[in-house]
């Protein structure tokens, strides 16, 4: 819970991560980036910290399955007119956070929450602080693949990896 009692969800970055040189002030800097990130389909940042060398990030708690869920569960693609809501909502959410100069990078099944009133994207922005975090291979661009940075179109990339994964029920 925040201090004014909203509920958040947390993500703590991974110690071997916070152990790099220069993590500290690429995560301050990010933070500051994601914060300005407001849109009704992504999730909002609301505060970020560390104890020691203990990073951590919390956001707005969205009640919602995963997309991963969602398909994974059912084991069954989603129905078309689901398909192409997520789709929607998550390139709007894409607008909102390249329109905040933030590049997500790391769009996947696992970041796009399926809410009651609509898709929500979170996890996005993070980038400069874990730089050489392994991504999610079936939904990593090209530029991804040949080591180069994440850039708008990467996040476009894995906008249509996702929209082939709800599609058709299993990783592209």
């Amino acid at each position: 819970y925040a201090p004014d009692g909203r509920i958040v969800a947390l993500t703590a970055v991974r110690p071997e991560l916070a152990a790099r040189s220069g993590f500290a002030a690429a995560f301050e800097h990010d933070v500051q980036a994601v914060r300005r990130v407001h849109g009704p389909y992504t999730v909002p940042v609301l505060g970020s910290g560390h104890d020691g060398t203990r990073y951590w990030l919390a956001a707005a708690y969205v009640p919602a399955l995963t997309l991963h869920a969602a398909v994974s569960d059912t084991g069954r693609p989603l129905p078309v007119p689901v398909v192409l809501r997520v789709v929607a909502g998550v390139a709007e959410a894409l607008r909102a956070v390249h329109h905040a100069g933030v590049v997500h990078a790391g769009l996947g099944p696992g970041t796009v929450l399926l809410a009651a009133d609509g898709p929500r994207v979170t996890g996005y922005g993070v980038t400069r602080a874990a730089a050489d975090a392994p991504g999610i291979p079936a939904f990593s661009s090209p530029e991804q693949a040949a080591d180069k940075a994440p850039v708008p179109a990467t996040d476009v990339f894995a906008l249509g990896q996702l929209a082939a994964y709800a599609a058709i029920g299993v990783p592209p």
